[in-house]
């Protein structure tokens, strides 16, 4: 059995609608076991979030890759 150091891959995400996919591809073929990517959503305006939740919904394995959105708050 393999027993790596787990490494965490923190991915910013800004309007990247366009390469996001691109980008999970290469994480997901990477040959390292051990990690989790972490997706950090900040205030996309394009479809990013959703087109992340649909590709995660079909292919992530639970606690290997998660989707943070920030709380957006009302206008004051």
């Amino acid at each position: 059995m393999d027993r790596r150091e787990p490494i965490s891959i923190v991915v910013p995400v800004h309007n990247a609608e366009k390469y996001i996919l691109h980008t999970l591809s290469m994480v997901e073929k990477q040959t390292y076991p051990a990690w989790e990517l972490l997706l950090i959503d900040d205030a996309s305006e394009d479809g990013s979030v959703a087109l992340l939740r649909t590709h995660l919904d079909a292919t992530a394995k639970r606690g290997e890759t998660l989707l943070f959105t920030p709380a957006i708050a009302p206008d004051e």
